[in-house]
């Protein structure tokens, strides 16, 4: 039985964990009874090329796995497979973090025979064992029987699953960059996190079992390694562990983990310069009342003390903030953007923020104001919160702000003068940003 899973990135092609998760998983259990190739698409594919390609794989079963970016084309994709198809369009499965979230939706697309929800191993495992045995005539009449949409919780022990890196489709495909998961499920409810109304029932991988993944990395030849953990630290003395097996047995790779500020302490600032990693730190905002809007307590004299070891220790780190919080303001935004430059991080990511599917803030949405798109990547465009938070045009100004940063103190690696400057000029940081993009829009 052939098993096609389909991905589309967004131009950077990373190995497809997912899908490299669950069809190591089908190979593990039914061995040489299935075929899992793996299908990874481009921004902008072709439909029609693209059906075409698929076609002639020959497959049996189809899964899909969406995201906010490849929602929409992927289900285009479904559809053009079924309307081109002559009534033999394969069976297809669609999961994915926007299945979790929205999976009536995904359920009742006309091309899209079983949305699966939630960790898909053991789902698709058991789908997979009940159509493997019958003929491709009964298979459609079989999955009908499944509950729509269909979850099976996932493992309590991580070690239970095969690795993902023992996927056939692999084989012989080199990635710069990998993902990898040590950890499954977050403690904390960020409401704006897909993560908020997911498991807070964390799971971690072995240290042994991290041992042998970090072997397979290293025999694959990986340079970039992007750890999906949703807080690396939050178990400070777990993650003290890694950074040692890190160092000890691949010290060689880059590895890039978010951690939060309130686990941080001086050891772990040692094991980071150590290792020579990069750290992403969420910042989000810099007003305590705005953060509380979001589930995230936050004292801005703690956040800055708990920065302190990874300067002594020259630890690099980069910071985000979202514009468009409840609560927030054009203003309120500068504000944070003045904060986050005085903590000279090496890098500041700015984003809209996004009213995401199955989140808490998507299901507070209207009592708080906000309007946004309905669609992917369901980025705020307003609230009506008397003119105190962000218009359409304070939104806009705030996205040119950070073009500015992007440009100037990230790409213009700028950290080793910036605040200089701001005391030079005696200028807040928002204002020498300003000017540099009245500067820019001049077309100078």
């Amino acid at each position: 039985m052939k098993i096609l899973f389909i991905n589309s990135h967004t131009g950077t092609a990373t190995l497809p964990l997912a899908s490299a998760c669950l069809a190591s998983m089908l190979e593990n259990r039914f061995g040489h009874q299935v075929d899992c190739p793996i299908l990874e698409l481009p921004p902008g594919f072709s439909l029609r090329d693209t059906a075409d390609e698929v076609f002639s794989m020959k497959p049996d079963l189809i899964a899909l796995t969406l995201y906010s970016w490849s929602r929409v084309d992927l289900l285009s994709l479904s559809d053009a497979l079924l309307s081109a198809s002559d009534s033999n369009c394969p069976l297809i499965l669609a999961g994915g973090p926007e299945v979790t979230a929205d999976p009536l939706s995904i359920q009742n697309h006309p091309s899209i025979n079983l949305a699966v929800s939630g960790e898909g191993e053991i789902a698709i495992s058991t789908i997979v064992e009940k159509l493997l045995p019958l003929p491709p005539e009964a298979r459609g009449t079989a999955l009908d029987e499944f509950p729509a949409p269909y979850s099976k919780s996932g493992p309590e022990n991580l070690d239970n699953l095969p690795s993902p890196w023992d996927a056939s489709a692999l084989k012989g495909r080199e990635y710069e960059d990998t993902v990898w998961e040590l950890t499954r499920g977050c403690p904390f409810n960020c409401h704006f996190c897909f993560e908020s109304k997911g498991s807070n029932r964390v799971r971690h991988k072995s240290l042994s079992r991290a041992a042998e993944e970090l072997k397979q990395l290293q025999e694959r030849g990986t340079g970039n390694v992007f750890l999906l953990d949703p807080t690396f630290n939050s178990s400070p003395e777990r993650a003290k562990e890694l950074l040692r097996l890190f160092i000890s047995r691949a010290p060689e790779l880059r590895y890039h983990m978010e951690v939060r500020t309130e686990f941080l302490d001086e050891e772990q600032a040692e094991l980071y310069a150590e290792l020579g990693c990069t750290l992403q730190i969420g910042l989000q905002t810099a007003h305590p009342e705005v953060a509380r809007n979001i589930g995230r307590p936050f004292s801005p004299e703690k956040f800055q003390e708990k920065l302190l070891p990874l300067h002594e220790y020259a630890v690099p780190y980069g910071l985000d903030l979202i514009y468009g919080l409840p609560g927030d303001s054009l203003e309120g935004f500068r504000e944070s953007l003045d904060f986050a430059l005085f903590c000279a991080p090496n890098h500041l990511d700015i984003f809209p923020l996004s009213v995401l599917p199955g989140t808490r803030l998507r299901e507070t949405a209207g009592g708080l104001g906000l309007h946004y798109l309905k669609r992917a990547p369901y980025t705020v465009t307003g609230d009506n919160n008397g003119g105190k938070g962000f218009t359409a045009g304070d939104l806009s100004e705030a996205q040119d702000l950070a073009s500015a940063i992007n440009s100037l103190y990230n790409k213009g690696r700028a950290v080793p003068w910036f605040l200089l400057c701001t005391e030079a000029l005696n200028l807040r940081p928002v204002e020498i940003i300003q000017a540099y993009q009245a500067y820019r829009n001049r077309g100078n």
